[in-house]
């Protein structure tokens, strides 16, 4: 089964006027082939005619505020929300309620202290790729970009409030993107079909919740710490910030299934050798470093060659 995900986009969302007065509220809320920001790991990217077969169906879609259920707007149904696909994304007309919450929500608008919107989707279709642009297997660490082909089924579409959903904590941001649990592997956890993998994956999500990065020289998608060995109640963890130290944390495991961190980090010594699979997920965030490091002495150099002329 699909798992309920969200997304949020800066596009234009306001409230539409007539005779002067605002009647309606009206945005985006998803935009075709534009980089999302990073969402723990990965970048996604909403293909065009992603909406067009759920659409199709005619779905039993609200406009909720800040996708609480008890903040109502409108809805398909009723004929009070319409939803349509064009070269831009997926827009949405909503004519809220005459109520307090319909009318402060106008003023908002207006007031352009609202303008982000949201969509509450699961996927039907999708591709992954890797930092070449390979195609790899979906939720892979490997994988970098998402590209969502097919949207399956359509809940909500929603006015936010900014920082309520894109809080400086990832756990935060994680909450809201999966509100469910991250898709498919926790599928798997209740099932008991973990591959060790993804048991390094689950950790490598605990890691960057626990210890975000802190540092531009980080590696992309990384938080401090790079998951390498995971072992029935510890793991090995590698410092991305160039440190070249090995710690070892201990961890428990919750009824979900989901990894929960001690706080305490073991060095550990340098006589120990990581295995083949540990040594290349190593070399990932060291590669991503050392090219971020390129880029920025180039943009440097450019940078004193302009000034120089």
């Amino acid at each position: 089964m699909s798992k309920l995900e969200r997304r949020m986009f800066s596009t234009e969302f306001r409230a539409v006027k007539e005779d002067g007065k605002p009647t309606r509220l009206a945005g985006y809320a998803a935009v075709y082939n534009s980089a999302s920001e990073d969402l723990g790991g990965f970048t996604e990217e909403i293909a065009a005619g992603a909406f067009k077969d759920v659409l199709a169906n005619n779905p039993d879609c609200r406009c909720l505020f800040n996708h609480n259920p008890d903040n109502i707007l409108g809805r398909t149904t009723a004929g009070t929300l319409t939803l349509r696909e064009d070269s831009l994304g997926l827009h949405y007309d909503c004519l809220p309620p005459d109520t307090t919450l319909g009318r402060d929500l106008m003023v908002l608008a207006e007031r352009k202290d609202i303008t982000q919107s949201s969509f509450g989707f699961t996927v039907d279709e999708e591709d992954w790729f890797d930092r070449n642009g390979k195609s790899v297997a979906p939720w892979s660490y490997e994988g970098v970009k998402r590209v969502v082909r097919k949207v399956g089924a359509l809940y909500d579409v929603s006015p936010v409030t900014y920082p309520a959903y894109t809080a400086s904590s990832v756990e935060a941001r994680s909450k809201f993107l999966f509100p469910e649990g991250h898709p498919e592997r926790r599928e798997k956890r209740e099932a008991g079909e973990v591959s060790l993998q993804e048991r390094i994956d689950d950790l490598q999500d605990a890691l960057n919740v626990k210890y975000p990065a802190d540092s531009a020289s980080n590696c992309w998608g990384a938080g401090k710490y790079w998951a390498l060995e995971v072992y029935s109640a510890s793991a090995i963890i590698y410092d991305t910030t160039d440190t070249d130290e090995y710690f070892r944390i201990t961890y428990t495991v919750d009824d979900a299934g989901e990894p929960v961190l001690g706080d305490t980090l073991e060095p550990v010594e340098k006589t120990w050798v990581p295995s083949e699979a540990a040594s290349a997920r190593m070399a990932a965030p060291k590669l991503a470093n050392a090219r971020k490091e390129a880029k920025r002495q180039l943009a440097k150099r450019r940078l004193a060659l302009r000034r120089k002329k």
